[in-house]
């Protein structure tokens, strides 16, 4: 069960990663080659049912693998290595123990990076508005640079 759950957690989240990151995607797009604000677009991207399955699912990741690395401290046969600082001096039995902790403890940070920074990015937007609107002096898109008549002037040889 231990390993049972963050597995379905991450099954159904995959889908719910990928559509938040094709929104983002087009949220660039607009911003860069169509010169759009997207302050707006950015809090609901992050407050819509999906932002919030997403910000949940990595919260409960975080804590089912804190719990991970809790049960590999106090459960057998783990919990005998849990006191030695230098896991390879109990030679190759400790190492299994020791590498689920290490891998635990990696996703712990990752899933709680990314819970905090879905939970703090709308106070951002809303706190940084200006970096999310084009300037307005931004000039012409790039989209219709192409249209625009070139000239191109060639040195005048009879001066050589």
């Amino acid at each position: 069960a231990i390993v049972t759950l963050p597995c379905l957690i991450v099954a159904w989240q995959i889908p719910l990663l990928m559509c938040q990151e094709r929104r983002c995607a087009q949220l660039v797009n607009d911003f860069q080659e169509r010169n759009q604000p997207i302050a707006l677009d950015l809090v609901e991207l992050f407050r819509s049912c999906q932002g919030k399955q997403v910000k949940l699912s990595s919260l409960v990741l975080a804590i089912a693998y804190s719990l991970s690395v809790v049960w590999d401290l106090v459960g057998a046969p783990c919990n005998r290595y849990a006191t030695t600082v230098l896991f390879w001096e109990e030679g190759w039995p400790g190492v299994p123990c020791e590498s689920w902790s290490g891998i635990c403890t990696l996703l712990i940070f990752i899933y709680g990076f990314f819970f905090v920074s879905c939970h703090v990015a709308p106070g951002i937007v809303y706190r940084f508005p200006r970096n999310f609107a084009p300037d307005s002096g931004a000039g012409i898109q790039r989209t219709l640079l192409g249209w625009l008549p070139t000239d191109q002037y060639m040195p005048d040889k009879r001066s050589e």
